[in-house]
């Protein structure tokens, strides 16, 4: 009998750190505000993931005209964090000023969700959600979408004024990453607009982008 639960033991123990060294492989996507630039009224976030692929995180830029959504800067995207990417870091952010946080709800006042399919993951049934939300105590007069897996939830965790604008800027989180036990994905957006629709995704693993 001893021989036979050595074995057991031994067999559990494997698996054990065989699902460890598997939960140190993936890891959530967090947004970390880096402040706006005065002159122009770009705004700055970076994302940091939380993995192992040995990448610097990613520079997001908000232009203070123009384009009404973070797009990811070229240089910031899959690359290691050597000496030309903290130069590039330390160019973008001389000068910035910090954004102003707004203490605000993380639950939307009104939601919907619809089932689009279920994704076989790691043995299980992934079930897939297109969430939609909006309000959160007025902040967010238009809609701001996300594909979740899991868990259909999608909140706004932050809310930041730009100032000496009217822009509003919300970190969103929700179940993005269908790996492994599943990972958390934070997404800053510029606020819609009543009757505008935002996407919330991670541009920055994307390499059509623009310096």
């Amino acid at each position: 009998m001893k021989p036979a639960k050595t074995v057991i033991w031994a067999g559990l123990a494997l698996l054990c750190s065989s699902a460890l060294v598997l939960a140190t492989v993936g890891g959530p996507d967090l947004a970390e505000p880096l402040g706006y630039e005065p002159r122009t009224g770009d705004v700055f976030f970076r994302i940091i993931s939380m993995n192992e692929s040995g990448y610097a995180p990613s520079v997001l830029r908000l232009k203070g005209r123009g384009v009404n959504r973070f797009m990811p800067l070229d240089w910031s995207v899959e690359v290691s964090e050597d000496s030309m990417y903290r130069a590039r870091l330390k160019s973008v952010t001389r000068g910035l000023r910090p954004l102003r946080e707004r203490l605000t709800t993380t639950i939307p006042q009104l939601s919907q969700v619809v089932l689009l399919d279920t994704l076989r993951r790691h043995g299980s049934n992934w079930p897939r959600y297109r969430t939609s939300v909006r309000w959160f105590n007025g902040a967010c007069e238009g809609r701001v979408t996300a594909e979740t897996f899991l868990d259909p939830s999608l909140r706004m965790i932050r809310l930041y004024e730009v100032p000496a604008s009217d822009r509003l800027i919300g970190v969103f989180s929700f179940l993005g990453l269908p790996y492994e036990i599943g990972y958390e994905v934070q997404v800053p957006i510029l606020l819609p607009a009543r009757d505008s629709v935002v996407v919330a995704e991670r541009s920055w693993i994307r390499r059509n982008t623009k310096k």
